[in-house]
């Protein structure tokens, strides 16, 4: 019961200390303020008078209907504060991608080829796939109410850049596809070329892998 109704009361601190946040303006309409506001005013009345001498179950209650008003609020603040550095992160990575095909592109040919076709392909169907995602979700985004919970998440931004980090990762992985022999001048340049694809590839992997989206707590 004390445990219980500790949680409460905490979370009653909680929502007056969000309340107090001038951003919240930004996510909110008055009466989403004014009705959170006077949920948290309410319960925090009835906790030190008639709560004094309440069950557990009242208080997990009171919690849970102070929660359901708070939680829609603070989803939509978080991601206020967060959406801008993912989608500044995602648009990094389809560049420093499509860089690298460009570079791809640029130094291979058909008698030394460092990726086949079909995985080239991929990877750049996947990049252009995401990239047409970002911009049709940036498109809505920017046309609705911050009051409003958002169509772009960072948990979706998130989503999308390991899709390109799959295909990067398997790119890493796949053996070059065989070609006609050559001298050993060309087979050995043919390698070098090949160790330095290679070892592009897994430095985007590992720059992408280390793109967190930030998550900062209220």
């Amino acid at each position: 019961r004390e445990e219980a109704r500790n949680s409460l009361e905490s979370f009653v601190y909680r929502v007056q200390e969000l309340l107090s946040d001038k951003d919240l303006i930004k996510v909110t309409t008055e009466k989403q303020r004014l009705e959170l506001s006077s949920k948290a005013s309410e319960t925090s009345d009835w906790l030190y008078g008639e709560g004094e001498e309440s069950s557990t179950e009242e208080f997990q209650i009171r919690l849970r209907n102070l929660r359901s008003l708070e939680q829609p609020i603070t989803y939509r603040y978080e991601e206020l504060t967060r959406r801008p550095d993912a989608i500044r992160a995602i648009q990094s990575v389809i560049k420093k991608t499509r860089e690298f095909i460009d570079q791809l592109l640029l130094n291979s040919t058909t008698e030394d080829q460092l990726i086949a076709d079909a995985d080239l392909d991929r990877l750049m169907s996947v990049c252009r796939r995401v990239e047409q995602w970002l911009d049709e979700k940036l498109f809505e985004q920017e046309r609705i109410p911050l009051h409003i919970d958002p169509v772009l998440t960072s948990s979706d931004i998130e989503k999308k850049v390991r899709e390109i980090e799959r295909e990067l990762l398997f790119l890493a992985t796949r053996k070059p596809p065989k070609n006609t022999p050559r001298s050993n001048d060309s087979q050995s340049t043919s390698s070098a070329d090949k160790s330095e694809s290679a070892s592009q590839t897994t430095a985007l992997t590992g720059e992408t892998t280390s793109t967190n989206i930030p998550h900062e707590e209220l």
